[in-house]
């Protein structure tokens, strides 16, 4: 019995986070084939469609900067220099963001691990509420944080109340 409960336990976050890596996956390439559409845009004889495409190209979430530095270097070659020039210009956008999310994300982990260490060094707990006060802690100082993950810190920090 206590065999099959390990087995359980170390087999079960494995079987819970699948469906989890395979909405990722699908997400990415449902991502990949809107860069690929867009930058297939850009070389359209038609201004309209060429800027609308720039725009488009600009205002991807910042997980399409991989794909759009991928797919432009095996299409480098075939691309007219207007179309090359958007794409590096929107490349370089990218990065500055990367950089910003980068420094963000390093702020933010350095709030979360102060804070942990903060409220388990000098405050008082109770194991009524240690459990949700943690996680809200964790929440509050996540990078970048969710619609969802804003509802359950606001959940957590009435529990912890």
């Amino acid at each position: 019995m206590r065999l099959r409960t390990l087995i359980l336990a170390a087999i079960l976050p494995f079987l819970w986070l699948a469906p989890i890596a395979r909405a990722e996956e699908t997400a990415i390439d449902d991502l990949k084939a809107r860069v690929e559409r867009i930058i297939a845009e850009l070389g359209d004889p038609s201004a309209t469609v060429r800027d609308k495409a720039d725009l488009r190209l600009r205002n991807l979430p910042l997980p399409a900067y991989p794909l759009v530095t991928e797919i432009y270097a095996k299409e480098k070659e075939g691309l007219d220099p207007e179309a090359r020039s958007r794409i590096q210009s929107a490349i370089e956008m990218f990065k500055a963001l990367a950089a910003l999310d980068e420094r963000e994300a390093a702020y933010w982990k350095w709030i979360r691990e102060n804070s942990l260490k903060a409220y388990d060094e000098d405050s008082s707990r109770s194991p009524k509420w240690d459990q949700a006060a943690r996680e809200a802690i964790l929440l509050a100082s996540s990078w970048p944080r969710s619609a969802a993950q804003s509802e359950r810190m606001k959940v957590l920090f009435a529990q912890a109340s």
